[in-house]
């Protein structure tokens, strides 16, 4: 009977310990895995705030494009203002 019960303790705790030392590498696994899912959703956010900085850059780009073109129409404008206010050519200013 006590034969009985130490083998059934000794094999218990050998269970127990192979239980606990297979489940800590599970945890250890899953514990990688939540970390790797961290650091993929990390790198999604890191590409989508590269996407975002992509399309403002772009914007900016836009906007300085159209400030180039509202100056070049200025530009245009004041040319046309002086060649209009010129004098005529072989008439002298009175």
């Amino acid at each position: 009977m006590d034969c009985g019960i130490t083998v059934s303790f000794i094999y218990g705790v050998a269970y127990l310990t192979g239980t606990m030392s297979f489940g800590i590498p599970r945890l250890i696994c899953v514990s990688f895995g939540i970390t790797r899912l961290i650091c993929a959703s990390f790198g999604i956010t890191r590409l989508i705030c590269a996407s975002f900085e992509i399309t403002r850059l772009i914007c900016a780009s836009f906007e300085i494009t159209r400030l180039i073109c509202a100056s070049d129409g200025i530009t245009r404008l004041m040319c046309k203002g002086l060649v209009r206010g010129r004098p005529a050519r072989g008439k002298k200013d009175a």
